[in-house]
């Protein structure tokens, strides 16, 4: 099935100092707001029922971001706290063991990676002429620096360019140009993934 998606994301631009729900779903990146617009352009007809808790999951606490029951899908936005507190890290790991052993699927969409043919093919599974809105990486001058993860969220972040080994050279080279910015090489990148910087 391939899908045509033309609708803007992006709007008009807030202040950046805004983070409400209602003024991220404006921005150009990839964010929570967005992730919903994002599938009610992919699933038209399939609503996603947003912070809610997985019918059957014995995770009291715990709410999927979107989930859909007809689709058997769970779509999880991975801001910046899932990659700086393991706390965050082991509680999705919980949540994606839960709602898998349920029969979902769990989509995970870190924050440094947007919407484009690609990866909504990658995540999805669905042919799109979707177009891309922001470049992936480490773009937007508030974007949390992987010198703030903590280690396993230094994994995660491995294991994230690992799926997506095309558009790695990009993700560096933001990197690259923040290293540039800053002058300092520590501010931007832990010693364990300084390694991106040779290749």
């Amino acid at each position: 099935m391939r899908l045509r998606c033309t609708s803007e994301l992006s709007v008009r631009h807030q202040k950046p100092c805004e983070t409400t729900k209602h003024s991220l779903r404006h921005e150009k990146f990839i964010n929570e707001g967005n992730v919903e617009l994002l599938l009610d352009c992919l699933f038209p007809g399939f609503p996603f029922a947003f912070n809610k808790r997985v019918p059957g999951s014995p995770l009291r606490r715990f709410k999927a971001d979107f989930r859909n029951d007809d689709r058997k899908l769970i779509v999880e936005f991975d801001g910046d706290s899932h990659f700086r507190s393991a706390a965050v890290l082991f509680r999705d790991q919980r949540k994606d063991a839960d709602y898998g052993s349920l029969g979902y699927t769990i989509v995970r969409i870190p924050y440094f990676i947007q919407p484009s043919v690609l990866t909504i093919e990658r995540w999805f599974q669905v042919k799109t002429s979707y177009r891309q809105r922001f470049p992936h990486g480490f773009i937007h001058p508030k974007a949390c620096l992987p010198a703030e993860y903590c280690w396993l969220g230094i994994q995660k972040f491995e294991s994230v360019l690992r799926r997506f080994p095309e558009i790695q050279k990009e993700i560096v080279d933001s990197l690259k140009k923040r290293v540039e910015e800053v002058g300092e090489v520590d501010v931007v990148l832990p010693e364990p993934l300084q390694y991106l910087l040779n290749d």
